[in-house]
């Protein structure tokens, strides 16, 4: 889920282990769309964005077949973005890059992270704008309750992985050493 620690636990146990690290979210918009996630939903819709996940992952899929040999798979760590596991064959095609690890987070935890990093950097998350709440709750409270709901809904994919980690109570640092446990 979005606010997991998926890029930043990803991003330091890619550098801890000296291998690739690719982030889906960050290939759509720096390498295929060339435009925020923010845009695509607003120009194109989630379908097309779940098109270019699917494209992304193909790509990685691509440099992993590329760049190893017979002998030894190349090393990556991989960050999705939540929904890409749940659409057509993607589960299965990340279940083919190796280990499946799901960052699992208590909702409230992960509103928080979500609203903290939009006011630091100011960057639009689509999470936030579907977490409209009504005149009595805060933004916090409606992102909350859109958290549960696709938690809810994507809990049996989610299950599927090879391992979880809960990352409630953790700090980066302690993501990084539990994953590198599954290498």
């Amino acid at each position: 889920m979005s606010g997991s620690g998926k890029t930043t636990a990803g991003e330091a146990l890619a550098r801890a282990c000296s291998c690739d690290f690719f982030d889906t979210d960050l290939l759509i918009e720096n390498e295929i769309a060339k435009k925020t996630i923010e845009q695509i939903f607003q120009d194109h819709g989630e379908y097309e964005f779940r098109r270019l996940e699917k494209a992304a992952l193909a790509g990685i899929l691509q440099s992993s077949v590329e760049h190893s040999n017979d002998s030894t798979k190349t090393k990556m760590v991989v960050a999705t973005g939540g929904g890409l596991p749940l659409f057509e064959d993607n589960f299965a095609r990340l279940a083919s890059l190796g280990t499946i690890v799901y960052l699992k987070c208590e909702t409230e935890i992960l509103a928080r992270r979500l609203i903290e990093q939009f006011k630091s950097e100011k960057k639009e998350r689509p999470m936030i704008n579907l977490a409209s709440g009504s005149k009595n709750e805060s933004v916090q409270e409606g992102l909350n309750k859109k958290l549960l709901e696709l938690l809810q809904s994507r809990a049996q994919t989610y299950e599927k992985a090879d391992h979880c980690i809960d990352t409630t109570h953790l700090t980066p640092s302690e993501v990084v050493e539990r994953l590198k446990a599954f290498l």
